[in-house]
């Protein structure tokens, strides 16, 4: 009996070690497993903000030194600040807001120099300026074909509340044409995203994932509830606008034209045509340049304090932009100089017409034509 016992407790014994044995290794297998799917999940993770990063540094080390910070003087006094952007050699892009009502101009470089610069010419509408330095500045790379989209990656480098450098990454969330600061003046063709703009950024670089310029940050959007929709000039339109003050050496005269229009929503008897989109000759500039083109209608209404004359040309198209609103016109004729000559659509006694008419020089009280 004695020895059925031992033989018993040996085969307990037995089927235990082995029952330990399997588990010992299912939870080894277990924790190898678990060890790998998390050593991979962190190395994609590690990966992927490494790549991120990488990516961040890189563009700030390739983009740094062509960040500038801007000061302007009233006299002695300092105005206000930005931020500049070294588009040439000799040439620092910035926004006009960031140097208007002032007469005296400093440059400081990221490596802490202060030098005296020069207004070259700038444009309020476009809230664009041009900067000029005898110091040899290290130009940003440019990427004048590039194309916003949604989604894209973007990032802005700027100075903030002194000359320390900002980087901050974000996506394009809208692309629209135009829209309206602060003060009421149209802005053309922005490009929405999430960066971040704080004080002293006005005038900064908005950069692709290349490490190229693709615009000009100049205004951020914010209410009660929200922050953090900062809007950018697109390279292209700020490119070409500073070829012009260039050309001219600050001398630009932006293109308008001397009709006077009203959206057809205005009045139904602006539509004659019954047209979905398009914009009503009112009235004229006497002697001036779209007389000789366009006519407005013989007979007259009151709007308020204003006489409108209906029932003439309906303007559907201007420099080959279609025109479904007044805010159109402004578009169409963002980069237009006086004296240019463009074509003009538009509706007389229900046909559809094309021609040409002379921009002239706008001037003072402009937007007093265009009744929304």
């Amino acid at each position: 009996m004695r020895v059925l016992k031992i033989m018993l407790l040996g085969v307990i014994l037995a089927v235990f070690f082995i029952f330990s044995l399997h588990i010992s290794k299912k939870e080894e297998e277990n924790a190898r497993l678990v060890r790998g799917i998390s050593g991979n999940m962190f190395d994609d993770l590690g990966a992927h903000s490494d790549e991120i990063g990488v990516s961040g540094r890189a563009i700030y080390e390739k983009c740094k030194d062509s960040i500038v910070q801007v000061m302007s003087y009233s006299g002695s006094i300092l105005n206000k600040e930005g931020t500049g952007v070294v588009v040439r050699p000799h040439v620092i892009m910035t926004n006009h807001h960031v140097i208007s009502d002032s007469s005296k101009y400093l440059i400081r470089t990221q490596d802490g120099k202060v030098i005296n610069a020069s207004l070259i010419g700038s444009d309020a509408e476009n809230d664009l300026a041009l900067l000029s330095v005898s110091s040899f500045l290290t130009s940003i790379e440019k990427d004048l074909s590039y194309e916003a989209q949604i989604g894209d990656k973007v990032f802005s480098l700027s100075c903030l509340n002194g000359s320390d450098l900002f980087l901050s990454m974000g996506i394009i969330g809208t692309i629209a044409n135009p829209i309206r600061n602060s003060k009421g003046e149209l802005m053309f063709g922005y490009i929405g995203c999430d960066t971040v703009i704080l004080n002293g950024a006005s005038g900064s670089a908005l950069i692709n994932d290349q490490g190229k310029l693709i615009g000009l940050n100049y205004a951020v959007y914010s209410d009660k509830t929200s922050r953090g929709l900062s809007f950018s000039i697109p390279l292209a339109l700020a490119d070409s606008i500073a070829d012009k003050i260039m050309r001219t050496s600050g001398r630009y005269e932006r293109g308008g034209v001397d009709f006077l229009a009203a959206n057809l929503s205005v009045d139904s008897r602006l539509n004659p045509f019954m047209l979905d989109e398009g914009v009503a000759v009112v009235g004229f500039i006497h002697g001036g340049e779209s007389e000789k083109v366009l006519k407005s209608g013989d007979s007259e209404i009151r709007i308020g304090d204003l006489t409108l004359g209906v029932g003439g040309d309906v303007i559907v198209a201007l420099n080959g932009r279609k025109i479904r609103n007044i805010d159109d016109i402004y578009t169409s004729l963002a980069t237009a100089e006086a004296g240019d000559e463009v074509e003009v659509s538009f509706f007389r006694n229900g046909k559809q017409r094309n021609d040409k008419i002379r921009l002239v020089k706008r001037g003072s009280g402009y937007e007093k034509r265009f009744i929304r």
